[in-house]
């Protein structure tokens, strides 16, 4: 299991980076800016579907603010702190309860580039439907805890913030009462992280070159 705190002489390195214990905690108002920036600028920097479609910060800024928005309300989801600054986050759901549905005004308005977009949201729907008619009996609310978005500052890679992050945001999933989880990975990073933590691979994406086709 992950651990809370972790316990390091508080130092700042020359970057100004803080050494010293990475706070965990569930994702809350006062986390919403800043976990929206960095959420939004590693998706459109270093997520391999927002890079492979050109997704841009602007682009993808209006749905991050209405996901973490509404999480920070529901209480599923967590970040990672440094002396108060958010360092990572883990963006979770009650799968059968999007934080974002398909008839949200984020996506009906066009506040996002659906060009860009729709390929990405039929992948992942598509899997998701894979996932679920899976399963031997039809899910009920609060049943499956889904973890979709992972993101942590490239400034603080190599202290295993993203496994520690999954760890124990699964924690609060249980606490909450879900009997299940799944992630979605699409990058090599999160995929380790994920298997750290005991999730084994139900179906692989299709390749980014089907994709751009798609988008064509």
């Amino acid at each position: 299991s992950s651990s809370m705190e972790h316990g390091e002489s508080a130092q700042r390195d020359e970057a100004g980076i803080a050494n010293g214990p990475l706070i965990y905690e569930v994702l809350a108002a006062k986390h919403i800016r800043d976990a929206c920036q960095l959420v939004a600028s590693r998706f459109a920097e270093a997520e391999p579907l927002g890079v492979g479609m050109g997704i841009t910060l602007h682009d993808i800024l209006p749905l991050v603010q209405a996901e973490v928005e509404r999480t920070a309300l529901q209480g599923l989801s967590s970040v990672c702190c440094d002396n108060g600054k958010v360092v990572g986050v883990m963006i979770s759901e009650d799968m059968l309860s999007p934080l974002v549905p398909e008839d949200d005004p984020v996506i009906v308005d066009n506040k996002i580039p659906m060009d860009k977009f729709g390929p990405i949201f039929r992948l992942l729907e598509g899997l998701d439907r894979s996932f679920l008619s899976s399963l031997e009996t039809p899910p009920v609310p609060r049943e499956i805890f889904h973890q979709f978005m992972v993101a942590v500052d490239p400034a603080y890679s190599g202290r295993n913030i993203g496994s520690d992050l999954i760890g124990q945001n699964l924690q609060i999933g249980a606490a909450a009462g879900f009997k299940l989880a799944v992630i979605e990975a699409t990058g090599k990073f999160s995929q380790k992280a994920a298997r750290k933590n005991g999730f084994t691979l139900f179906e692989k994406t299709v390749g980014y070159e089907e994709l751009v086709q798609d988008a064509d």
